[in-house]
């Protein structure tokens, strides 16, 4: 959340439910894909055309920029799951009084 000025803390109550912008959705959907694309890697995982789960291999591992539409639209709906998913669990998002650093990269 850092990457777009936003932290989470926990709450007692549950939390309004945020609506993040369009911009906001695409850098977390960007971050997220990136976030998945390393873990994978670091399990074994390789690109190939074709899903194979018992050779590792995955057709969505690939840049952002490579990536289809169709993919990109599963992240984005993802990704604006997630302010309802952390209110539902008692988790707010906050905008941060500071730039984070990252901002500024």
């Amino acid at each position: 959340m850092h990457k777009i000025n936003y932290d989470i803390f926990s709450v007692i109550e549950k939390p309004e439910v945020i609506t993040f912008s369009e911009k906001e959705i695409e850098i977390l959907a960007e971050y997220e894909h990136k976030r998945w694309s390393l873990e994978k890697k670091e399990a074994g995982w390789k690109y190939g055309e074709n899903l194979d789960e018992e050779k590792k291999i995955h057709p969505s591992l690939v840049t952002w920029d490579n990536l289809c539409s169709e993919n990109k639209n599963k992240i984005y709906e993802n990704v604006k799951s997630w302010p309802e998913i952390l209110a539902d669990s008692n988790f707010k998002i906050e905008r941060l009084k500071f730039l984070c650093h990252c901002e500024i990269e």
